[in-house]
């Protein structure tokens, strides 16, 4: 049976400073690299709309 490890990361979480989505391929790209894949990406709101952060689930597989 197969088994994997997840990882769970918030891009942009302060309110004070602005979200750069050029900041993030750097950071996806190390993972990758690591064996991490991204299975799913959110974004988090403000009331108003705006998007707070980007929430990024990835899993790589567990090698016994």
């Amino acid at each position: 049976m197969e088994k994997f490890e997840y990882q769970v990361l918030e891009f942009g979480k302060s309110t004070f400073v602005t979200l750069d989505i050029k900041n993030i391929q750097p950071t996806l790209n190390r993972l990758g690299a690591e064996g991490w894949e991204v299975v799913s990406m959110i974004t988090i709101n403000f009331t108003d709309g705006g998007t707070r952060s980007i929430v990024a689930t990835l899993k790589r597989k567990i090698i016994d």
